[in-house]
């Protein structure tokens, strides 16, 4: 028979463990009441505003919390404490709920702002109305950046949230967008070179590249023109592969590339033939990230030994290789 002095010193380390690990779960879950202290983070501004109402005076909503719900999962929960603002007489420039919160850099969907009160003034009356909801979403993807600055403005609907008839408030959020793009002066720079290796009885293949596109995680997806830029792939090196040099670009991540090629001639047996492509484009999925006021140089290896189809006539635009410096 178990001594009951043992029994319950086991218990007790038992309780000791569980509580220690459902702590770390909780701290590991929610990260939010926390400043990241990081040099890598961003900063995140957000703020809160409405158009004037007819017959009030103001409109004082008290802020509880806010919560950002990142692409992967989970969120970060920050508390406001009991944060009130008169929402009549902010605009999108001088309504800031949150001002100077550390992130680490991330990508969100949405936004949840936790209401606990609202009272609205008509005639010099203080009136509170009731809640039909505390929790205010606001479906809006943004990025927070390495050492950069986010603005979220978001525009409440009040005309349609306040019910003068049952003296209650509904936040639906009317609209939110993201401001404070960086500006050239912040921008960073990519240089694109493109090479292969030789390949059996071809001396050339030209290339002629039309436009290069870019995926970034803050601005989706954006074309740039090449013109009509033809090149012999075949001659090409990590040295003199430039296909692409001191393009301007925000500060961002970015996440895959499309190369888009017009016309393929091939010399082969000292003929030309021209090539038809089985895709208007290479795709390249390689993330990279582009600072402000850095060079990033992306190298991309074509893979033509395996691309060609010397039977056919055919290109397979497929990449074998990227490197980025």
């Amino acid at each position: 028979m178990l001594n009951p002095y043992k029994a319950g010193f086991v218990i007790l380390i038992a309780l000791a463990v569980v509580t220690t690990g459902y702590y770390e779960l909780a701290v590991r879950d929610n990260i939010g009441n926390q400043l990241l202290q990081d040099n890598n983070n961003g900063t995140l501004n957000l703020f809160v505003y409405d158009s004037p109402l007819n017959n009030l005076s103001a409109v004082y909503i008290t802020f509880s919390s806010i919560s950002l719900y990142g692409v992967l999962g989970g969120s970060v929960n920050y508390s406001l404490g009991k944060t009130t603002i008169n929402i009549l007489e902010t605009t999108s420039f001088n309504a800031s709920l949150l001002k100077d919160l550390e992130l680490a850099p991330s990508n969100y969907t949405s936004i949840k702002l936790v209401i606990s009160g609202v009272v609205i003034n008509s005639g010099g009356i203080n009136k509170s109305l009731k809640l039909t909801s505390n929790n205010a979403y606001f479906p809006h993807s943004f990025s927070i950046l390495y050492n950069r600055t986010t603005n979220v403005n978001i525009e409440f609907d009040l005309a349609t949230d306040i019910n003068f008839t049952t003296m209650s408030f509904s936040p639906n959020g009317s609209s939110s967008y993201v401001a404070g793009t960086p500006g050239v002066q912040d921008n960073g720079t990519l240089n694109m070179f493109v090479y292969d290796a030789p390949k059996d009885n071809v001396s050339a293949v030209y290339l002629n590249f039309s436009m290069i596109s870019l995926h970034g995680v803050q601005t989706g997806w954006t074309n740039y023109s090449l013109g009509n830029m033809t090149v012999n792939i075949l001659n090409m090196t990590m040295k003199n592969a430039s296909l692409l040099k001191g393009l301007s670009l925000g500060p961002q991540n970015y996440t895959m590339i499309r190369l888009y090629i017009q016309n393929v001639t091939v010399t082969a047996n000292g003929s030309n033939e021209s090539f038809s492509l089985a895709s208007p484009f290479a795709f390249i999925n390689m993330p990279f990230n582009v600072s402000t006021n850095g060079t990033t140089n992306m190298y991309i290896q074509f893979g033509l030994s395996g691309d060609l189809n010397m039977h056919s006539r055919v290109l397979s635009p497929k990449v074998g290789a990227t490197v980025k410096s």
